[in-house]
């Protein structure tokens, strides 16, 4: 038994694909684009070493140094607000 259609499609997988068209070839559009770096080319990711150096201090304690510069800012009792929530010191 064959199968015919006209759209791109795996009779096993039941995956379809849409009209193969130029731009899905280009990083420049949406379609064509890494989900992983949108085009770019690159991504940006957290070295968690460098953040916080010394784990054995804690956040009051001023564990992540580039925050630890006013203890009493408004972004700094959030990002402790949200530490607590989620059970760290």
């Amino acid at each position: 038994e064959h199968m015919y259609s006209q759209h791109f499609a795996c009779p096993d997988c039941h995956i379809s694909l849409p009209k193969i068209e130029p731009r899905m070839f280009s990083f420049n559009s949406p379609f064509g684009a890494c989900p992983s770096c949108l085009g770019i080319g690159s991504t940006m990711e957290v070295d968690e070493e460098r953040v916080i150096p010394d784990g054995s201090i804690s956040f009051n304690d001023g564990c992540v140094q580039a925050l630890s510069s006013n203890p009493n800012a408004w972004f700094m009792r959030q990002v402790e607000g949200l530490l607590k929530a989620n059970g760290y010191s």
